[in-house]
């Protein structure tokens, strides 16, 4: 009897998944390797932090969930070890498009900063005469076009 696999015969939360470790350049190395688990919802390709030797530094590794339905070997000496945290791909997806959205809103209210702190220190430059060659630049017979506001839904 594996003693590391005895918390699989007493707790129902517990399970096996397999999982493979990527080589530096993000390829799959070859073999599977069963790991105990207790989280919910894993599913083939998330991300995992599981339990690794020495040898790696920190004692943890990523790998990548390869089997939902790993069978462990009862009979075998090998100590299994655990999958302590998993990490979804969609996540990080949506954090980086919040950003985004965030970012651009910065941009957006940076600019129109510029604009104002441009415009009041050309008024107290100048007074409100230069809105009057600005708004003379724009009379039709001058050929520009004056940009169309956009209105917020």
């Amino acid at each position: 009897m594996n003693h590391s696999l005895t918390i699989l015969l007493v707790e129902d939360t517990v399970k096996t998944v397999g999982v493979r470790f990527h080589n530096t350049g993000g390829e799959k190395r070859g073999t599977e390797y069963t790991y105990k688990t207790t989280i919910e919802g894993l599913e083939v390709d998330d991300i995992v932090v599981v339990e690794t030797g020495e040898g790696t530094g920190t004692g943890y590794s990523l790998a990548v969930v390869s089997n939902l339905e790993a069978q462990p070997d009862f009979d075998s000496s090998i100590a299994y070890k655990w999958v302590v945290a998993s990490f979804k791909k969609d996540a990080l997806s949506i954090l980086r498009e919040q950003e985004k959205k965030i970012v651009d809103e910065v941009r957006n209210l940076e600019m129109k900063a510029k604009r104002k702190a441009v415009r009041d220190a050309m008024i107290a430059e100048f007074g409100t005469g230069f809105k009057k060659l600005l708004l003379a630049a724009a009379a039709p017979e001058s050929g520009y076009k004056k940009p169309v506001k956009k209105i917020k839904a």
